[in-house]
């Protein structure tokens, strides 16, 4: 094995072992509270200083991220004073140490994104690509061995509503969302067959109405920012997205929802889902039938806001873990947008959402294939928390790739006397 090789397959279980967070999540068996929670945020933050201490970092990079987490840092020194006069439940000690270790973690994140060149790119998407082809394999084999011998490993009877799903190591079913949306991404440019049908078995036996919208969205979106040219194409890809939408629209979710059929259940899940966003009559007909925790989080997180008078600044980096089950029990905020909402309000929504926008700039002008994971989390945070931080570090991490100076495109190269030449692949795709 040469030295190159060596130095991939270290780079390639490092990797795995910075993805293990989302991945391996929990080991279920039985009924719905028999689990072991792997809380592997420990390991991710080891593998990330081993990283850092390995491959280093840019200077500008490093610069960079130590004074957005200053600039963090210093404002979380407000948030205790700010929490006492809305007079929410908690001590502050609690919210200062809930803030303390969220912001160790995701420090520790973005720093190993900083430690990745532009040649690690490829093999961290493969290795996401294979751990994602190995999840839904074993989501799979669990649901057959489960149809012939009973045998309830590695699945989920929690929220399913009569129907028993399987989930592998991750958190829950619609985990599998931003996995559907890669293999589909990655089988279409690469015309592989054998990712498309790994992705659609993954929507076919995780029966979840995410699985569906954000694997399918992320491969739409994609498709849409990356790979389509032309107004014509662009309006062909918007009509058929309104088509589906109003197709969803259409179907009587109220007799779907309650049908014995898994498939035509979660086909009910999907269409309800959509349609008490905006019809109150729906959502009150649906009372005990049908609960969209989406929908209501969303609800709770604004009416929180308003009373406390935080809708400009949030109540600081992750106090929702604090306040939330002790006012509203299990409804908890199922989006990133909406996390981010709650910790630093508005201000914190429109820099986060600038910094997406930039990084799917930077990305469209890259040659690396981050943008497939990138797209596929962006979609799925915003209308899913499976995982909780553990997927949104993923997003995280492939914005901190594409701030990165590892992402700049180069237009020269240095020639072998020294003179600058242009650089042949830029100049082939620009």
């Amino acid at each position: 094995m040469t030295l190159r090789e060596k130095l991939v397959t270290t780079r390639l279980l490092e990797f795995g072992l910075m993805l293990s967070g989302y991945f391996l999540y929990s080991i279920r068996w039985g009924g719905e509270n028999q689990q072991i929670l792997m809380s592997l945020g420990w390991l991710q933050i080891l593998t990330a200083i081993y990283a850092f201490l390995r491959y280093s970092a840019p200077t500008r990079g490093i610069t960079a991220l130590v004074i957005v987490f200053g600039f963090m840092g210093v404002a979380q020194i407000f948030y205790p004073f700010a929490i006492e006069n809305a007079n929410i439940p908690g001590e502050s000690s609690q919210y200062i140490e809930a803030a303390v270790r969220l912001y160790v973690y995701l420090f520790f994140v973005c720093l190993h994104a900083l430690t990745v060149r532009r040649q690690d790119a490829q093999p961290f998407v493969s290795t996401f690509l294979h751990l994602s082809r190995l999840s839904i394999l074993i989501a799979v084999g669990c649901m057959l061995l489960y149809w012939a011998t009973g045998i309830p490993l590695l699945l989920n009877f929690y929220f399913s509503q009569g129907i028993i799903r399987p989930q592998a190591f991750l958190s829950e079913p619609s985990a599998f969302a931003p996995l559907v949306g890669c293999l589909l991404i990655s089988g279409w440019l690469n015309n592989s067959r054998k990712d498309v049908a790994i992705a659609l078995a993954g929507i076919a036996f995780a029966l979840s109405p995410i699985t569906i919208l954000g694997g399918i969205g992320a491969f739409v979106l994609y498709a849409f920012l990356y790979k389509t040219r032309g107004a014509l194409v662009k309006g062909a890809v918007i009509v058929s997205c309104l088509v589906a939408f109003i197709s969803v629209n259409m179907m009587d979710c109220t007799s779907l929802v309650v049908s014995e059929s898994a498939i035509d259940r979660t086909l009910g899940r999907v269409s309800c889902g959509v349609q008490v966003i905006y019809d109150g009559n729906l959502r009150y007909a649906l009372e005990g039938i049908f609960y969209n925790d989406r929908l209501e989080s969303a609800i709770k997180s604004v009416e929180f806001l308003r009373d406390t008078n935080s809708v400009a600044i949030g109540m600081g980096l992750n106090s929702s873990s604090i306040f939330m089950p002790e006012l509203y029990g299990e409804v908890r905020e199922n989006s990133l947008w909406l996390s981010t909402l709650l910790f630093y309000g508005v201000f914190g929504v429109v820099v986060f959402a600038l910094m997406c926008m930039i990084g799917m700039a930077r990305m469209s002008r890259a040659t690396d294939t981050i943008a497939v994971i990138f797209v596929a989390f962006l979609v799925c945070s915003t209308i899913n928390s499976a995982g909780g931080f553990y997927g949104y570090s993923i997003l995280l991490w492939c914005i901190t790739f594409a701030l990165s100076p590892a992402c700049r495109r180069r237009r020269y190269v240095l020639a072998q006397n020294g003179d600058r030449q242009p650089n042949v692949e830029t100049a082939s795709t620009t």
